[in-house]
């Protein structure tokens, strides 16, 4: 009998961390990624609570390394260079912000602020 009840106090103890986990996770995963992603990792560790955070936590983090975000910022700066010597050259004035109906100006600036590369002929909205 009282190995019956130290079984059931381990399926207990088991339940409640699984349902505990799956709390934590609905909060934690969808934070900062996208739909389809954020609805793997949580199908994962509702399916297998443990293996799940486990991968979670050796995989899931969003969060890009320094040395990463270094060369992430590195490239920025060398693609903003280079966009700005072509605006310098005259052969490539035509290319480099063409004229823009003043409809698509709104577009021409949102996409120059959020990617810091200048407009180039030859696209079509």
């Amino acid at each position: 009998m009282t190995n019956l009840l130290m079984n059931w106090n381990w399926i207990n103890i088991a339940g409640l961390l699984f349902y505990l986990i799956g709390i934590v996770a609905l909060f934690v995963i969808p934070a900062n990624r996208k739909p389809g992603e954020a609805t793997a990792w949580l199908l994962l560790i509702f399916l297998a609570p443990f293996v799940g955070v486990i991968l979670f936590w050796l995989l899931g983090s969003p969060k890009l390394s320094r040395w990463r975000r270094a060369q992430q910022r590195a490239m920025n700066e060398r693609i903003k260079h280079l966009a700005e010597e072509a605006e310098q050259v005259l052969e490539m004035r035509t290319i480099v912000y063409p004229p823009v109906p003043a409809r698509y100006e709104p577009i021409v600036n949102l996409n120059t602020r959020l990617s810091g590369l200048p407009l180039l002929g030859g696209n079509t909205v």
